[in-house]
């Protein structure tokens, strides 16, 4: 018959599950938030993506704690405990980076002044410009 999980492998447990549900809840937050860079970077949803990242890390350090605990005291739940932490951070993070990524290309792209530029240069230039330079530096160059 199998042994009933003790308190602190439960309270393990519940920290996993926690962080799950807070990625989950992050990505129903931003799937249904509009999307521009001003709410990307200054605005709720950077505000909620901070509270999200701080919340897991609490929740992380405090399942890490009751893990330590679990690892040096209850060598009989040490797989199970180890596992299921494992798993909830995993997904956690997972969720998240899975969120950022959808959040980053509903983005606009942005142009830098280098990309614009970029069609109207000809493959000739660099030959252009090693000519002038031959025609400074004299006959007398080598190169």
């Amino acid at each position: 018959m199998k042994r009933k999980a003790s308190k602190v492998v439960r309270l393990v447990d519940l920290c996993a599950m926690a962080m799950t549900l807070l990625g989950i809840t992050f990505a129903v937050i931003a799937a249904r938030t509009p999307v521009t860079l001003a709410q990307v970077t200054t605005g709720p949803l950077a505000a909620i993506a901070g509270i999200t990242v701080f919340c897991a890390a609490v929740l992380a350090l405090c399942g890490l704690l009751l893990l330590l605990f679990v690892l040096l005291r209850r060598p009989g739940e040490r797989l199970r405990a180890s596992l299921s932490y494992a798993i909830g951070v995993c997904l956690f993070v997972a969720v998240f980076l899975a969120t950022d990524r959808w959040v980053t290309r509903q983005l606009p792209e942005r142009h830098s002044a280098a990309q614009i530029d970029a069609p109207r240069m000809h493959s000739n230039t660099l030959v252009i410009a090693s000519q002038k330079c031959r025609a400074h530096r004299g006959p007398h160059w080598p190169f």
